[in-house]
This record gives C-alpha cells, sequence and structure tokens, in this order.
C-alpha cells in the first residue's frame, strides 16, 4: 500500500478553489520549476522550502477590498486564531482564475513571499527573542532549511503606479471565499521572502538594515513604473534680452546642495565669518526642524518607523520625557508603544517633526487611552498630526522675520559677487554640455541646401537603411536649433560674468 504524500507549501489540491498556472507571457513571467530549491527567506535569515512547482516569480494576484481602512485596505492585524485556515482547508499559493482575471470590488497586490498560517511569529524575534542573540543564531542553523509546509498564506503588498516613499505595510491574503481573498495587516518578522525579493541584498548586514532593503526591494516591484521620481521644474524668465530660451530640471535635494556648497566656496575664498553665518542661515531654512533633533536614544527610538518598537524603547522614551518635562502628566508606555503601531499603520511617521514630539504626546494621552481598537486609535492618530501641521503653519505666519534681523553681517557685496559669480559659471558649463550631448546625439549634422531639399530626399527614398540615416539628418537639425539657443543663453550669462569681474576687480 502506497502511502499519502506530504503536501507541500500551499500546495495545489488542498484549497477549496481550483488554483490556476499563470501564463509565460505575463509581465514578470518566470515560472518555477525546481520547486524543492526554491527557497523563501525571512529577515531573520530563517529558511524554508516552498516546494510548489509552477510558482510565478513576482505574481501579481487580486484581492477583495475592505471596509475598514483608506482606500479598500484593512487595519485589521492577522490572528491566527480567527483568520488561520483549518489544516482541511488550507489555501493554495497559485492564484486562482479570479484572483488572476480580477473581479469587482477588487484592488492588486504582489506576492511577495509567505506566512506561517497556524503561527506567524514562531521564528521572530517576538517568539525566540531579540535579534542579536547567539542561542536563537546556533539555534537556526542547527534547523537549518525548514521544510515545506502545507498550511501558508500569500504575503503581499499592494501594487503602484509609481515607486513609492515611506515605509510599507504589508498585508496576508486569507479567508478566501468564491475564489477572491480578504486583507489583514501582517508584520515584516512574520514574512518568508521569495528569493526574487532577496536578489543582490545582502545577508552580512544588520537586521535593521535587511528589513529596510527588503522593503525597497518589494516597493519596487510593486511599481508600474519604476523610473525615478518625477523631478521639479524651475523656469528662467526671459525678459527683453536673449537668454536661455529652454527650462532647467533640478531637484529639490541637488538644489539645496548647490546652495550650500557655493556658500562654502564663498566662505573658502574670502574667510569671512558673515559667509559662515549665513550658511548657517540656510541650513535652518532647508531643515528646520533639525534644531530641534533630540539626543536621547529613546525618543530618537520611537522616530525609527522601520520596524515594530519594542516595550522596553516606549518605557525608556517616557522615562526621559519625564525627566526633562517634570510637570508632564504621566505618560502610559503601553500606549505611547500602541502610538508607534499607528503611525507606522497610517504611514503617517514621517510629518512628526522631532520639535511636535511632545504635544504629539500631550494630545494623545488627552485623546486616547491604552487597548482601544486600533482604527480608533488610527482615526486619532491622524487627526493629532493634522492639528501639529495646522500649529506648525501658524507659527510660521505669525514669526516675525524682517530684514534686519536676517542681515548681521557686514554691508561688503564681494562674497555674495563671488558666489553669483561661482554659481553663473555652473549655469555656463551645464549649457556648453547639453549643446555638445545635443550636437553629437545624432551624429551631427551634414550639409544640405534647405529643409525642402532634404524633404524631397527623404520622399524619393526607397532604401530603408538610408530613409533612417535622412530622419536622423532630420533630428539633428532640430538639435542644432536648441543647441544655438542655448549657446545664445550661455553667451549672455558670460557677459553678466565679466561684468562681475570688473566690479570684483574695481572692489579690490
Amino acid at each position: 500500500m502506497s502511502s499519502v504524500p506530504t503536501a507541500a507549501v500551499g500546495e495545489p489540491g488542498r484549497s477549496g478553489t481550483v488554483g490556476q498556472r499563470p501564463k509565460d507571457s505575463e509581465p514578470h513571467a518566470g515560472v518555477v520549476l525546481d520547486a524543492e530549491n526554491d527557497i523563501a527567506k525571512s529577515e531573520l535569515l530563517e529558511r524554508i522550502t516552498v516546494g510548489v512547482p509552477g510558482r510565478q516569480r513576482f505574481q501579481k494576484i487580486f484581492v477583495r477590498k475592505s471596509g475598514s481602512g483608506a482606500g479598500g485596505k484593512t487595519t485589521i492585524p492577522y490572528k491566527a486564531a480567527d483568520d488561520a485556515p483549518a489544516e482541511d482547508r488550507t489555501l493554495s499559493i497559485i492564484p486562482t482564475t479570479e484572483e488572476i482575471e480580477s473581479r469587482a470590488e477588487t484592488l492588486e497586490f504582489l506576492v511577495v513571499g509567505l506566512v506561517l498560517a497556524a503561527n506567524p511569529l514562531q521564528y521572530s524575534t517576538k517568539a525566540s527573542g531579540p535579534s542579536r542573540n547567539k542561542q536563537r543564531d546556533a539555534d537556526r542553523t542547527a534547523r537549518g532549511v525548514l521544510p515545506a509546509q502545507s498550511n501558508v498564506l500569500r504575503a503581499i503588498v499592494p501594487t503602484t503606479d509609481l515607486v513609492v516613499h515611506g515605509s510599507i505595510k504589508y498585508y496576508v491574503a486569507c479567508h478566501q471565499l468564491h475564489g477572491l481573498c480578504n486583507l489583514r495587516v501582517i508584520s515584516s518578522d512574520a514574512i518568508f521572502y521569495f528569493q526574487e525579493i532577496w536578489d543582490s541584498i545582502p545577508e552580512d548586514v544588520p537586521v535593521k538594515d535587511r528589513r529596510r532593503q527588503l522593503g525597497a526591494a518589494c516597493k519596487l516591484h510593486a511599481a508600474r513604473d519604476k523610473k525615478a521620481p518625477e523631478r521639479a521644474l524651475i523656469s528662467l524668465p526671459t525678459g527683453s534680452e536673449p537668454t536661455a530660451s529652454n527650462v532647467i530640471s533640478i531637484d529639490r535635494t541637488s538644489n539645496a546642495a548647490n546652495v550650500v556648497m557655493m556658500q562654502y566656496c564663498i566662505y573658502a575664498m574670502t574667510k569671512d565669518p558673515s559667509a559662515i553665518v549665513a550658511l548657517q542661515k540656510t541650513l535652518e531654512d532647508i531643515l528646520p526642524d533639525l534644531l530641534s533633533r533630540p539626543t536621547d536614544e529613546g525618543i530618537l527610538g520611537f522616530y525609527s518607523f522601520d520596524e515594530v518598537l519594542k516595550k522596553e524603547d516606549a518605557i525608556k522614551a517616557t522615562s526621559t520625557v519625564m525627566a526633562i518635562y517634570p510637570t508632564m502628566p504621566k505618560l502610559d508606555p503601553q500606549l505611547v508603544l500602541e502610538l508607534h503601531a499607528a503611525l507606522r499603520r497610517t504611514g503617517l511617521g514621517g510629518k512628526l517633526p522631532y520639535k511636535s514630539f511632545i504635544a504629539f504626546l500631550r494630545w494623545s494621552h488627552d485623546r486616547a487611552a491604552a487597548g482601544w481598537d486600533p482604527q480608533r486609535l488610527d482615526a486619532v492618530v491622524e487627526a493629532i498630526i493634522h492639528d501639529i501641521e495646522i500649529a506648525d503653519e501658524v507659527q510660521e505666519i505669525t514669526t516675525d522675520r524682517t530684514v534686519s534681523k536676517l542681515t548681521n553681517g557686514p554691508s561688503d557685496l564681494t562674497p555674495l559677487l563671488s558666489g553669483v559669480r561661482v554659481a553663473l559659471n555652473e549655469i555656463v558649463e551645464y549649457f556648453r554640455a547639453q549643446s555638445k550631448a545635443l550636437r553629437e546625439q545624432h551624429g551631427g549634422l551634414a550639409k544640405h541646401a534647405s529643409i525642402e531639399e532634404l524633404m524631397i530626399k527623404i520622399g524619393n527614398c526607397v532604401d530603408k537603411t538610408a530613409l533612417k540615416a535622412l530622419e536622423e539628418q532630420v533630428f539633428a537639425i532640430h538639435a542644432e536649433q536648441l543647441a544655438t539657443a542655448n549657446s545664445n543663453g550661455a553667451k549672455y550669462i558670460q557677459r553678466c560674468i565679466d561684468l562681475i569681474d570688473q566690479a570684483l576687480a574695481i572692489a579690490a
């Protein structure tokens, strides 16, 4: 009598709904054939055999919308007692027809790994102690690669149009009905990430760095368009004089870096103390909240929203606040712990300024209490962050900033003119480099009697290669026109530089 084989991880046939293998022609097509060597790995480097032939890498599925959260995404955490499938009704990780084709009131998600349904935190730090634990590492080594499990669920992240910024929220697909699953929130330490997510992520880095890189990889693969974020455009006014006719594109970070570098160069050239004052003022304007950055590790730990805040860190933060502000009403470490979790769930952690930390704690203890339902606490946190934004805006509006208060140095304009000269020279070099690149882009411009003659040649052309060469000439003409306009702008700026040189020579 033959024995019954052990079911692999999420093996097809164990689900109440028939799974459907994805088509190889779909985006990111890559079907796993060697199932026994398909190993998923947690952020703590625990390994488990997936063991499902036919699993498609970078699989996208549709999941039923939730009515309990913003955008159809739930805020309800996964609880094994309520959400784990019964051992005789486990779900397949191979998607159903409904999950591939979509139905009404569904959202698209990317499958990034597996979660142990019955005990999702069995191999996390919550179950085995701190992340830096020699005994836990030894136990992991002794276990080796865990065998395939039958009762697992898919860890998923929402797909996006562009690569999103900020923290990432993970979900688990469960409670499958009519071929579609519901959502529950899951923490990153419960996930065994697939090999394709781990690609190019090193193991020999701290857990915190692995967690951050895994989150970044999930956000990248979940984005339909993986191009860099769109840059801010700054238009130069033309006026009546001939100047640059195009638009310079520069992101805010690069612009701030250029301003700081220019002011540093002014100080390096002049050694004028007023240049240091101006540099300090610029840094304060660019990063106003940096002045309020706390030095205490306990408070700084609260601002780490890439990972779950530990109870001891919450106690440390509350103790520090009470020591600094003894008249502050008593703070509840458990509520602080839950507030941190709410900021992570809502993605609002990055909107809490350092200077508003005390106000956030005070308002939170006035409006909420430990043990509240996550949805109710999320709503309170969102309202407080909104109130803080308004308060900061009002403070900025009512702050009295006059020229007399901002100008404390000597009235010598030599440092300013020297800095402007450096910036203008950089713009000239930019124009020249752009003009050179434009002219070389299409292989140079050949001689033609006129544009009409070139168009006649294109109309009479019967050879594909010759037609392509003539079309390149049309593009080269347009590139030359733009390069010439840029050159005129560079010449105008050079005139300004010459005038600055004359002024500096007179002042010397």
